[in-house]
């Protein structure tokens, strides 16, 4: 079982089993990712414990902390962005607090460190899907499942991710995500 075509391409082109080999996605648990579950209520305490304004568009960054996540090109668009009617929210574990205060540092060179919010892990992403305004994929390396954006779609939230990797394998309906070049910022920003 391969759980990426990538992977599948590069293990068949070695192997020689093009027919004996298909690729199967990683799935989400629709139970815990049903938008019909998440309720205003559930949606405001969030706002209200996470300290976050709800007049913003919340781009939503799920995922550990690593510089494969694509942190910085998330940060370089939304300085291009000439509007200030949002927040990037990043979500996930950390170990490294010096990245911890990499990130920190970008965002106050790229000049919007007052509208990044940076939580250690969220028990309830389903809710944080909801309130989102679109999940950020940025990701600098394909990388193999592709889970944060099969969950957010799941949830009907927009996807924005890079053109590569399990973020593009995974996602179904197209008219809830742009894929876009994970090198250029500029492109980012324009989505």
């Amino acid at each position: 079982m391969l759980c990426q075509s990538l992977l599948h391409k590069k293990f068949t082109k070695n192997m020689a089993l093009h027919k004996k080999i298909v690729t199967i996605h990683r799935g989400v648990d629709l139970g815990t990712f049903d938008a019909n579950k998440v309720t205003e209520s559930m949606v405001q305490n969030m706002i209200s414990e996470m300290q976050i304004p709800e007049d913003k568009h919340i781009f939503l960054l799920p995922g550990r902390l690593t510089r494969i996540k694509g942190h910085e090109v998330l940060f370089d668009a939304v300085s291009r962005m000439r509007r200030d009617d949002f927040i990037c929210l990043i979500v996930g574990s950390f170990k490294n607090k010096n990245y911890l205060r990499e990130l920190d540092e970008q965002a106050r060179h790229y000049g919007f460190r007052d509208r990044l919010y940076i939580f250690n892990n969220c028990k309830d992403m389903a809710t944080l899907y909801a309130l989102a305004t679109a999940s950020i994929s940025p990701s600098t390396r394909p990388e193999t499942f592709g889970r944060t954006a099969a969950e957010a779609g799941a949830m009907g939230c927009i996807v924005i991710g890079s053109n590569h990797g399990g973020t593009k394998e995974i996602i179904v309906d197209e008219k809830q995500v742009f894929f876009l070049n994970q090198k250029t910022a500029y492109n980012w920003q324009k989505s």
